[in-house]
């Protein structure tokens, strides 16, 4: 009796792992342009160190998980952007007079921030057996002062990004905004010396 329920179990497992493999395979077939949305995410530079998964919700609709980091030289660019943009915003709250007597402050102080890692999470659902479809593109990041995520306004554009050769300036656009969330202690600080 015990066996048979410990193979029931297995057998289970196996199907449902069968299924979340459909599911990961629904979503790679999707078209990318020239190439398919599988062969697009796995074929990215910019992006590392991806990984597929799938599983339930609540409702029970299959959902699809693509993980997948920035790459160094990529966090870099965004570090180098938004340096540049932190020092338009000290500019733009502040006096010349201040910045004067804390020019060496702040420029310690830009310095010393950067990106240090940046995941991107992209969400499909499968509803009944229907096409997948994007729910959500997620954006998870560690600066030198805080770490926070959010989700991205415009996600197809985000899966774009993808099969795109180059970073877009829809990064700094969408990141940029919730990096000065953050970063609102810091210039106040800055601005208080």
């Amino acid at each position: 009796m015990k066996r048979s329920g410990l193979l029931a179990v297995v057998g289970a497992v196996f199907l449902l792992q069968g299924c979340h493999a459909d599911s990961i395979d629904q979503v790679k077939s999707l078209s990318a342009g020239e190439q398919s949305l599988g062969q697009a995410f796995e074929s990215r530079t910019d992006c590392v160190q991806g990984a597929w998964r799938s599983f339930e919700d609540a409702r029970g609709r299959d959902v699809v998980l693509y993980s997948c980091k920035l790459s160094a030289p990529e966090l870099a660019k965004l570090t180098d952007k938004f340096r540049a943009h932190s020092n338009e915003m000290v500019e733009q709250n502040t006096t010349l007079r201040w910045r004067k007597a804390h020019r060496d402050d702040v420029a310690r102080v830009m310095s010393e921030m950067s990106i240090r890692d940046v995941e991107l999470l992209y969400v499909w659902r499968i509803s009944d057996g229907a096409t997948p479809q994007l729910a959500d593109v997620e954006v998870k990041t560690a600066t030198t002062f805080s770490s926070f995520s959010y989700s991205v306004s415009e996600p197809e554009k985000f899966v774009a990004l993808a099969y795109s050769d180059t970073l877009s300036d829809l990064w700094p656009q969408s990141l940029f905004p919730e990096l000065d969330k953050n970063a609102g202690l810091l210039y106040r600080q800055l601005s208080a010396l």
